[in-house]
């Protein structure tokens, strides 16, 4: 239904809003025209509109003198020396948090007043932002969040070359001369990814899992403690097929296991062989591969029972499938460490010329790496395409909000006149419409977030057509909220 024009506002109600206090006369102001311009309706007539307009005026005038004068009498009591010190204000900072909450309520209603706009706006910078804040979540899973483990600037990548790959895995043969000969590290882990079939004493599905096959000093090396239990022992690594123990992780102990804090003990079947739960890892903790979550994590010396091999994989110098990180010494860099194995190698490839002639080993800061070497070649200018895509959505969507910001602007024109005309300050405007703008933005992320959170959480429950689960890392973590919040819009 269209509205008639609006009255013309008579000086003798802008002299009459001036018996309000100033702070609030803005928001009565606001208020007051606000429904004025609700009873100015075809049904109602001018004439209704302006008798209601007079005595709305006349009672916040009335409210407004007696508020100020109340408030006067009391400074002049003060000055008396007879309450507080003269000028001073009882609660300013509540004085503050009622002029927000007014402005909040004011801009909730002109948003609530205008729903296709609101909507409109919102589902814009639901998408930008969701469509940002998801890709954003992958790239930083994957090549910008760290290992949270003790002192990650010590630690480094040992890779093994040959004539055409300069980052190859390492042997076990090869990584244990390493580990009890070299003076350059502390300590040595080795590592690598497999797949068993599980099966629990309480009959649960049987599944293939994914698991990490680590040494003995994995978790005392990289300072991880587990929630519950322990970690391995020296002796559980130390001769093969001895100890079917493991460490659970967080993620597997949660959905398997429900939580429950008694669970060391516990037996879980791998590949036919009963392993014995001694631990869990922290939540924090997802093991060593960027992206991908292993369920649980083995003993080195247990990998001949689990993959049925003939000959123990621990004598095969040829066999090369093991990662491998280092702890640098104290004092020692990331370049003199890469000296040291470089002649390390040299020295193996001329001890056993059979399997290890021109493989040579090198070392990089983990800190520089984030899925492998190769990898990150072919991963870092994706990441960059991707980001620069959805960030000119995001872009998109801000241009169009601007549009729409613009085009709300131009209606109100005649609204903005009328306040100026009752006696609102400018700034007054300019913060009303800063908070409605505001509340407009907060609304878009909160929605995006939520989109975002419904986009990974599909990408998540995706399973390619392959018999091996994958079990991805990509949440959005303290590091994803603070870049949303601190984007430029």
């Amino acid at each position: 239904m269209s509205r008639v024009p609006l009255l013309p506002v008579p000086r003798a109600l802008r002299l009459l809003a001036l018996l309000i206090p100033r702070r609030h006369r803005e928001a009565f102001l606001g208020d007051l025209l606000e429904e004025y311009e609700d009873f100015v309706i075809p049904e109602k007539g001018p004439g209704a509109a302006r008798a209601w307009l007079w005595a709305t005026a006349f009672r916040g005038a009335v409210i407004g003198f007696a508020y100020r004068t109340k408030n006067g009498l009391g400074r002049t009591v003060n000055a008396l020396g007879f309450g507080r010190p003269s000028g001073s204000s009882e609660h300013p900072k509540r004085d503050q948090m009622d002029i927000l909450n007014q402005d909040l309520r004011y801009a909730l209603r002109r948003l609530a007043r205008s729903p296709g706009f609101t909507m409109v706006a919102v589902l814009s910078l639901a998408l930008g932002i969701g469509a940002n804040t998801a890709i954003f979540s992958i790239v930083n899973s994957l090549l910008l969040r760290g290992l949270p483990v003790e002192a990650p600037e010590e630690l480094v990548e040992i890779y093994q070359s040959d004539d055409d790959y300069a980052y190859l895995t390492l042997s076990y043969p090869d990584f244990a001369d390493l580990r009890d000969s070299n003076e350059v590290f502390s300590d040595v882990v080795a590592y690598y990814l497999f797949m068993a079939m599980t099966d629990r004493d309480d009959g649960s599905e049987t599944r293939i899992r994914q698991m990490e096959v680590v040494t003995g000093n994995y978790f005392s090396m990289l300072g991880v403690r587990p929630v519950l239990g322990r970690g391995f022992l020296p002796e559980e690594d130390a001769t093969p097929g001895t100890h079917p123990v493991m460490v659970l992780g967080h993620q597997y102990w949660q959905s398997d296991f429900g939580g429950d804090p008694g669970v060391v003990g516990s037996s879980v079947r791998l590949n036919g062989h009963v392993f014995t739960v001694v631990g869990v890892a922290p939540e924090s903790f997802k093991g060593m591969y960027a992206g991908l979550v292993p369920e649980f994590y083995v003993p080195m010396m247990m990998a001949d029972v689990l993959e049925f091999v003939s000959g123990s994989r621990f004598q095969r110098r040829g066999t090369r499938n093991l990662f491998a990180k280092g702890r640098l010494r104290s004092g020692v860099s990331v370049e003199q460490a890469d000296a040291a194995v470089l002649a390390f190698s040299t020295a193996l490839a001329e001890e056993y010329p059979d399997t290890n002639e021109g493989r040579l080993m090198t070392v990089l800061a983990t800190e520089d790496v984030s899925v492998h070497p190769f990898v990150d070649k072919a991963l870092v200018p994706v990441a960059g395409l991707l980001l620069t895509v959805v960030g000119l959505v995001l872009l998109i969507a801000c241009a169009n909000l601007a549009s729409f910001l613009l085009a709300r602007a131009a209606d109100r024109q005649k609204e903005i006149a009328v306040r100026l005309a009752l006696g609102a300050r400018r700034s007054t405007l300019v913060r009303q419409l800063l908070t409605e703008t505001v509340l407009l933005a907060g609304l878009g992320g909160a929605a995006g977030i939520l989109v975002a959170q419904w986009t990974i959480s599909a990408l998540l429950s995706f399973q390619p057509p392959i018999p091996i689960p994958i079990n991805l890392d990509i949440t959005i973590d303290r590091q994803v909220r603070s870049s949303l919040w601190e984007s430029p819009y």
